[in-house]
């Protein structure tokens, strides 16, 4: 994904499933004020997600799941900044299990966002 995204600020949804799409997800994504839905899946996307996903307060859904999608780390904190997210979609993988951190997988509905978010304060 060019770092180019960030200049379509008016975008509300970006849906680029299945598309062979290699590399991570730049930060520019969070320049993207009106997106409504991220969705990134059945793709080769790598790396963490960057923490100026936090800068998207309208986003509702974020799909990162199937595929070859490898996200590295935590999700950030800055997710809890995201006051309309109602679901978070990732890879399902048994392995990944970091105490320090939050990296829950499969389907993340709103309540455990929020309760994750208090848990923080």
């Amino acid at each position: 994904i060019p770092s180019e995204i960030g200049m379509l600020s008016h975008l509300r949804y970006l849906d680029l499933d299945d598309n062979f799409i290699r590399g991570d997800i730049p930060s520019e994504i969070g320049m993207l004020s009106h997106l409504l839905v991220l969705s990134l899946s059945y793709n080769e996307i790598g790396g963490s997600i960057p923490s100026e996903i936090g800068m998207l307060s309208q986003l509702v859904g974020l799909h990162l799941r199937g595929g070859d999608i490898a996200i590295d780390g935590c999700i950030p904190t800055e997710v809890c900044m995201m006051s309309k997210i109602q679901y978070i979609r990732l890879p399902y993988d048994d392995d990944d299990d970091t105490p320090s951190c939050w990296t829950p997988h499969g389907y993340i509905d709103r309540y455990d966002i929020v309760k994750w978010c208090r848990s923080l304060r």
